[in-house]
């Protein structure tokens, strides 16, 4: 019985092996006139310069001397509007600031610092506390987002989140509903302030 499997198997890879093979044989020899980017005698035909690539992020163009020009392209989020990043800063502030464990160093309070203006960052601080030894972890979803209020260099988004909170007494989930004020600074927005209803 062992025998008749390595027979089995020894057949099957010398078969693979003459199909792998012969494809590399027609990539490499067969197809190389059809792409027309050579000629019968091998020299790269005058009418392949130029020909577009288009991978999605930036444009490139086959060269006349066979190498590739890339055409960097301006970012992809420079036309994302100002109205959509200030609800994305928002609802990221507020789920990963509200979604914490006891036991975890008041990491959250990390992640969301570079997100905060000066006088947020003093009053998050405030917000660290010690490690427990009874369990308690927060999970924090934002729901919906709305734009109340909005100037040149301040906005105030209404959130509605649920929350999950996972304790010795079990799981409970509720929703909550608030208010994130943002301040342009410098040409950058950041959280000022966060209230909860």
């Amino acid at each position: 019985m062992l025998d008749l499997r390595k027979r089995i198997f020894i057949g099957v890879s010398v078969f693979l092996a003459i199909l792998l093979a012969l494809l590399l044989l027609y990539i490499f020899v067969f197809d190389k006139s059809e792409s027309g980017l050579e000629t019968e005698t091998g020299v790269l035909d005058e009418s392949a310069k130029n020909i577009p690539v288009d991978n999605g992020l930036d444009q490139a163009y086959m060269s006349g001397d066979g190498g590739i020009n890339i055409i960097p392209s301006e970012p992809k989020f420079a036309d994302v509007p100002e109205e959509y990043y200030i609800k994305q800063l928002a609802v990221m502030f507020v789920e990963r600031f509200s979604s914490y464990s006891n036991q975890n160093s008041s990491s959250q309070i990390d992640d969301v610092l570079p997100l905060a203006t000066d006088s947020m960052a003093d009053w998050l601080e405030t917000r660290r506390k010690e490690n427990s030894t009874d369990y308690k972890g927060v999970n924090t979803t934002v729901v919906t987002n709305n734009i109340t209020e909005s100037t040149q260099s301040e906005a105030t988004v209404e959130i509605t989140a649920r929350q999950q909170v996972d304790s010795s007494d079990g799981i409970k989930s509720f929703n909550i509903s608030g208010r994130v004020v943002l301040q342009k600074i410098a040409g950058e927005w950041l959280v000022d302030a966060l209230y909860w209803d």
